[in-house]
């Protein structure tokens, strides 16, 4: 990609939720019938009273256009990759990416078709149609696929265009979440339940900084037109050393890049600071510093009451001091680097 904001969409599994549709709807004729721009396939159908439940996995992303309601349509793993920020951070591709890496693509993404090809599947080319949308955002620290702290060039946008979305960043996670499978579906089944009941979401904005010695988070709830947390913690976790940027849990091996090997960076708990609290509003700090070698990573999670008792586990965007990179960016077929 020629900038920051250039982004790759991966296979990667959408839940579409279509609430009250108790008769036929587009989405039913839209996932039974073929669609001669892409593919994918149904994996299974859940039918309920007042809603249907389709599990999809997508090869590619096509949005629903303006022409279909519903009062709540959300997905969750909406997947993408800042590739030019992978390269400077890893100095080279994931491992994950060899599929990618042995089609020489890694080589062409300054290339003038990977911008073309950019303007299909970047959803933010779509972002004017997130408006109605209830988005999930579930990421994990030690992805393999996606970095940390991917949201840093698009969240702001996100938050614009939908009005406010939500994030939740699991700690010592990998790409498919092992062990972490049910924490995962409570967070969503309580999201889902707030949507359907229509119950007030949280309030969670933050912001985050950094100068020569230290980075700061500060998460601010607003209580007065969202639930009241019933908790909150930090997270923070240190690199290995100081060659790569690298919080994934697997890595490349070294005698063979394309079979992964353990990369043990851990998230262990913090406290954090209550910088304000009144009858309106919470606000939480965290303040870290500079590591002596590597970097360091870490982030707010705030906890929410739902509805029968479930609980929304929400998180700031992660922050990684310091804010430098091992290497420089690469240019033009220079990008075809090495796998790690």
């Amino acid at each position: 990609m020629k900038n920051q904001k250039g982004f790759l969409i991966h296979c990667c599994l959408f839940l579409f939720i279509i609430i009250n549709s108790s008769k036929s709807t587009p989405l039913d004729d839209y996932v039974h019938a073929e669609d001669p721009h892409f593919g994918w396939t149904l994996l299974q159908t859940y039918e309920e009273i007042d809603y249907k439940l389709y599990i999809l996995n997508f090869t590619s992303q096509k949005w629903l256009d303006e022409t279909y309601s519903s009062r709540s349509i959300w997905w969750h793993y909406l997947c993408i990759t800042n590739l030019h920020h992978m390269y400077r951070s890893l100095v080279g591709w994931t491992f994950a990416f060899q599929d990618y890496y042995k089609l020489n693509i890694t080589q062409y993404v300054d290339n003038d078709n990977m911008t073309k090809l950019s303007a299909i599947i970047d959803p933010l080319n779509y972002i004017d149609r997130f408006s109605k949308t209830k988005i999930l955002q579930i990421q994990a620290t030690g992805d393999e696929f996606f970095l940390l702290d991917n949201e840093a060039v698009f969240w702001n946008d996100l938050q614009i265009a939908t009005g406010g979305s939500f994030l939740r960043r699991m700690p010592n996670a990998d790409h498919v979440c092992v062990g972490h499978i049910i924490s995962l579906f409570f967070t969503m089944r309580s999201f889902y339940m707030s949507v359907y009941d229509e119950k007030p979401l949280p309030k969670l904005q933050w912001i985050k900084s950094t100068n020569n010695t230290h980075g700061y988070i500060r998460a601010t709830v607003d209580i007065n037109s969202g639930p009241k947390p019933i908790g909150a913690l930090g997270y923070r976790a240190q690199t290995l050393d100081d060659k790569r940027r690298d919080f994934r849990l697997l890595v490349g091996n070294p005698n063979d890049p394309t079979k992964a090997m353990a990369n043990p960076v851990f998230w262990f708990t913090t406290d954090l600071v209550i910088e304000e609290q009144t009858s309106t509003t919470i606000v939480y700090s965290l303040t870290i510093e500079n590591p002596m070698n590597g970097w360091e990573g870490f982030l707010i999670q705030v906890n929410f009451p739902g509805p029968d008792g479930t609980v929304l586990e929400l998180t700031t965007e992660t922050l990684i001091i310091p804010d430098t990179y091992p290497t420089d960016d690469c240019h033009g077929e220079q990008c075809l680097g090495s796998l790690v």
